[in-house]
Formats: C-alpha cells, structure tokens, sequence
C-alpha cells in the first residue's frame, strides 16, 4: 500500500534558506482574512461588491460578515470575464490557473468615482517574468493565500502593508502552537514512505489536522500574527519550492497524454496541475484516484448564490475541472503513478 499524495501539505521546518520576498509582507492568517482587511478600509465608500461567478464560496465570508450586498458577473467557460464598472462599488477578480488575462493589465482603483479593484493573485503571486513587481502594484488592492506554496498550515499577504490589524489572540495562538506539534508528528510519519503504513495513526494525524482547518474555516482571524508564525514561514527556501513546482509540472505536461486537455499555465510557478474532463469522467477518475491514495486538490466549491441558469458555464467548470499536487513533496515516480491512475481511468 502506497503513502497518501495529496491533501495539505502540513508542516516542514527543515528548509531554512530565508524567504526575502516574504520577509517584508505582514502575514495574515488566510486568504479571507487578508480581503477582510481590504474591504474593511474602503467599506463607507461602496455600496456593493461584484464578484466572478466562478469562485470559491470561502469568499462569501468576508462580505457578509461586513453586511455588503454583493453581485456576481459572468465569467465564461475559457476563464474570460468583463469587469463591471460602476460608482460607488468594489469589484473582485481572480487569477484562473497562472492564464494571463491581458485585458486587465490597465485596470487601476478610481478613487474620483469610488470604484475599487481587488486582485486574488494566489494563481499568479510567484510570476516568472515580473520577479514579484506586478503583486506590489499599488494601484489596486491585491491579495494572495501563500500557505498553498510553503509547507505551513497558515499564511496570506496584501500589497498593502498599512492595514489595519487588531491585537495578537492568546487563545487563538494557543491553538495554533499545539496544532504545530501535529504538523510535525505527521510530518515525522509521512517523511519515511517505506516504513509499514500505520493507518490508525494516519487517520488519527489526519483527523487532527482536519480539527485545526475546521477552527480557521469558522471565523475570520482579524488579528496579528505572533511573531513566532511569521518567524517560522520565513524559513522556507521558497526559490527552492517553486522550482521543483516547475520542474513537476514540466514533467507531468510531458508525459501526460495529449488528447487531455491541460487548464494550467507556467507563466507563474504553478499551483497544481489542473486539467479538463467530462463530468462523467472525473467522477470515474476520482475513484479510481481516491482507491489509490491520492486526493486532488479542492477546487473552488460553486456557492449556491451562484445561479445554475444564469451561470452555467461556472458550474460546469466546477464539476470538470481536477487539480492534481505537484509540489515539492514529490517526485517523478509520484507524477508517474498520478498519470498512469488518469490514464487507467480514461482508458489512454
């Protein structure tokens, strides 16, 4: 029995080469904290919040905790979308899958107008050709969730530094320091893939880790992060971890058959592998994935706000898109099996 690929990748303290990029970010808990932030300093000037049709349903949480009323616009089945341009208003955007958009290269905050621009950037942070200077631009707000690229179970910046943040929470800091002493006794059983596999253990690991994501999905950690977190992220040697993100993806583009139609660009050091099915046939190959220990990365659930008419193409996008894990964690006898369990499913 093979050790699981996928799932989060939990907690690693054995990088050590210091992050500069990282180091001159405040780190917020998650990606919904840091648009919390955002939208909480430009909150008086708008009257509503227009967001993409397809999108994860995490984004919600921000908007109604701020009581925004809120509207979605479409985006079509090739990722493209026309930004809605109203007073008075804030309009959200995503990068889909590291696809540049160049429509929206021009696009900046009217301040005359009160019309705001939020960037999520967590597809395109780390950008190839731009080294960072396109994340810091200060014409519109930007956001991205960095704890899907480090091996740490936390961790979002902004482009805007001066936001306002509340006092550390002692409580909330608790959880977190005993939540890292599972990280590293999972990390400790899932570093030694030839030792016999312990599943009571293994689900006893995993059901922790899904305990501490169960406490961050249930409110917006609006406060500061404790300087030991921080300290911990900066560790990563994060030129390292992109790079075998690339190498991976290379990899898993060459060999991968050709009649599968890949989502995803490495314009940017990709996030996962992301490529397009049927419905039908991505049901079959997440059996046959899950029968085999691997478990994609969750895309965006579709919130049910999202209209089904109105938006068709979002929810089928939604119900055929898979993500698979190409991060450092692994190597190419891992990218390997992953395709050769694809293949199996689609009979290539």
């Amino acid at each position: 029995m093979r050790h699981i690929i996928g799932g989060q990748i939990g907690y690693d303290n054995n990088l050590i080469k210091q992050s500069n990029f990282l180091k001159k970010k405040k780190i917020l808990s998650n990606g919904r904290s840091a648009l919390y932030v955002i939208l909480k300093e430009i909150k008086k000037k708008i009257k509503l919040v227009y967001l993409p049709s397809y999108l994860c349903e995490s984004i919600l949480q921000p908007i109604k905790e701020l009581n925004l009323d809120y509207k979605f616009y479409k985006v079509d089945k090739n990722f493209n979308f026309k930004l809605p341009n109203k007073k008075n208003s804030v309009v959200i955007f995503l990068n889909y899958f590291g696809k540049e958009n160049q429509s929206l290269k021009k696009i900046k905050n009217n301040t005359k107008d009160n019309i705001f621009y939020i960037k999520d950037c967590t597809h395109d942070i780390f950008n190839k050709k731009h080294d960072f200077k396109d994340f810091n631009k200060n014409n519109i707000y930007r956001f991205a969730s960095i704890k899907k690229y480090v091996p740490f179970p936390v961790g979002a910046i902004t482009n805007r530094d001066n936001l306002k943040l509340g006092k550390e929470n002692k409580k909330d800091n608790l959880i977190f320091k005993n939540f890292f002493k599972v990280l590293k006794e999972r990390n400790k059983y899932f570093s030694f893939p030839k030792k016999k596999i312990d599943l009571k253990l293994e689900y006893k690991l995993l059901n922790k880790q899904s305990g501490f994501k169960n406490f961050e999905n249930s409110k917006i950690l609006k406060n500061k992060f404790p300087l030991f977190i921080k300290n911990k992220i900066l560790k990563y040697d994060l030129e390292s971890i992109l790079k075998k993100r690339d190498k991976n993806f290379v990899y898993f583009k060459k060999k991968i058959n050709k009649k599968i139609k890949i989502i995803s660009k490495n314009y940017s050091y990709p996030l996962n592998f992301t490529i397009l099915l049927t419905r039908n046939k991505k049901k079959e190959i997440l059996k046959l994935l899950k029968k085999n220990r691997i478990f994609p990365s969750t895309l965006w659930p579709i919130p049910k706000q999202v209209d089904v008419k109105k938006f068709k193409y979002s929810h089928e996008l939604s119900n055929s898109l898979l993500s698979l894990p190409i991060d450092h964690r692994y190597k190419k006898k891992d990218i390997e099996f992953m395709i050769s369990i694809i293949h199996k499913a689609l009979k290539l």
